[in-house]
């Protein structure tokens, strides 16, 4: 090889290596979404007996969970945290961190149980992996369509199956980019499109798509053995002792009576009627009345008639238990209701009734609801009624012998949870954890500065 070809390769090879590395120079000072480069993504914020928790990925879950707690705080909800409490931010940056220790305990503890997952789980997690990869490039492909890249037609098309309510195509990236596929609309800029948007959405996001792969495959990893270490943990570790029920059921009563809010008992009988929870609330007030009762409804005719029948001796709880207007609901709840002025699921109306009541008296109860003449219409008068009798009961926390057969499962559900917590307690003391808390600190000023940035 002639002198000049060597000194000729050797000067390429130079300068391939110059461009390489300004290339990595580039990426490694270029920020993110988050305002971060590579230098400041790197270092450990949390570690957990070794395992460590990248600045990276703190931020990402703190700027999520904070953009969430804010819409839901439009709304009057909470996501995380009470975002009317002062120092809010704070307490969400201590929750995250709890989080993520929590997670790395469950794993690293899963590991020490031996378990670990199958050939199928493991194909799996790959797959999970590449779906992940799949699915954000079917998102830049249809973001690629509304742009135009593949032609008014197909932009058109894709808007249409979105907006289609009533279109069979599933609601997910994957569906419509199939859609479009069969109809031969995704065209080669398209595709072009496509591999420049990944490209930049990796450097917004500050990472690599290998490296999305992997973050995909371990966070299905980590919810395996979180999954398979629960599922261990009640089939193996939990005992259940039907001994110890009135015993929970005193403390989990008393947080009841504790916490009593003036709408507890009209909040939990409605949710017991559409199966939102199993058991009423277990605090009674001692100003409380009790009642059972029939809501005949607009039908004056039938509650004249029941009333009839009580009169004639007819019992209170055969009606209720034979009448195909009464619901599955109100046949089904044996206790007595108890109301009071503040807290009645009821019309004011029957309450109002009620009380002109002794135990043990029925009587009938009316609601009138009037809608006010208007134009077309003359003012109306709907009427609907119930028959109630009023019963004893007693105030106070609700016996156990009375609640115990719907209490049952909420009480072993409660027994196992105190216990898990006690168990996780005794891993957390025997974790090794260390959080750089002035990083954290630092991360959460700097996400907060960049959010101040944006609304103005």
């Amino acid at each position: 090889m002639r002198k000049s070809t060597k000194k000729t390769i050797a000067i390429a090879a130079v300068v391939l290596v110059a461009v390489a590395a300004l290339v990595l120079g580039i990426y490694a000072i270029s920020q993110d979404d988050l305002g971060l480069n590579w230098f400041q993504r790197q270092p450990a914020v949390v570690r957990v007996n070794g395992d460590e928790v990248s600045a990276h990925e703190f931020a990402l879950a703190y700027k999520n969970a904070y953009e969430m707690s804010i819409f839901y705080a439009q709304y009057g909800m909470s996501y995380y945290t009470d975002t009317n409490v002062a120092g809010w931010e704070n307490n969400l940056k201590n929750m995250i961190v709890d989080e993520f220790i929590r997670a790395r305990i469950y794993v690293q503890q899963a590991v020490k149980y031996e378990l670990s997952l199958t050939d199928e789980e493991k194909a799996a997690m790959k797959q999970a992996g590449k779906d992940a990869v799949q699915g954000l490039r079917d998102e830049c492909l249809l973001y690629a369509v509304q742009s135009g890249y593949a032609g008014a037609e197909a932009a058109e098309e894709l808007k249409a199956v979105q907006n289609n309510t009533e279109d069979e195509i599933e609601d997910s990236s994957a569906a419509y980019v199939a859609h479009l596929n069969g109809l031969g609309m995704i065209n080669t800029s398209a595709r072009n499109q496509v591999e420049k948007m990944m490209t930049d959405t990796m450097l917004r996001q500050g990472t690599t798509l290998s490296a999305y792969r992997k973050s995909a495959e371990q966070a299905y990893y980590d919810k395996q053995l979180t999954d398979k270490l629960l599922a261990y943990y009640e089939a193996e570790i939990y005992k259940q002792n039907d001994a110890d029920l009135p015993a929970l059921y005193a403390d989990y009563a008393q947080f009841f009576e504790d916490e009593y809010t003036a709408s507890d008992m009209a909040d939990y009988i409605n949710q017991m009627k559409y199966g939102g929870v199993s058991h009423p609330a277990l605090y009674i007030p001692e100003d409380a009345l009790f009642l059972r009762y029939i809501e005949v409804g607009e039908d004056e005719a039938k509650a004249d008639d029941i009333m009839a029948r009580l009169e004639a001796g007819e019992d209170f709880e055969s009606i209720v238990a034979s009448e195909e207007n009464i619901s599955e609901f109100g046949r089904t709840y044996a206790l007595p209701y108890a109301v009071t002025a503040m807290d009645n699921f009821l019309p004011d109306e029957v309450f109002e009734a009620l009380t002109k009541l002794e135990t043990g008296a029925y009587g009938l109860a009316q609601r009138d609801t009037v809608t006010p003449a208007t134009e077309e219409e003359e003012e109306t008068v709907t009427s609907y009624y119930y028959i109630i009798l009023r019963v004893e009961g007693s105030t106070g926390i609700m016996a156990y012998e009375t609640v115990k057969d719907m209490m049952r499962d909420t009480l072993i559900s409660y027994d196992r949870s105190k216990a898990f917590a006690a168990l996780y307690a005794e891993w957390e003391k025997a974790t090794k954890t260390d959080t750089d808390d002035a990083r954290i600190n630092k991360l959460v000023s700097h996400l907060m500065a960049l959010v101040a940035a944006a609304a103005h």
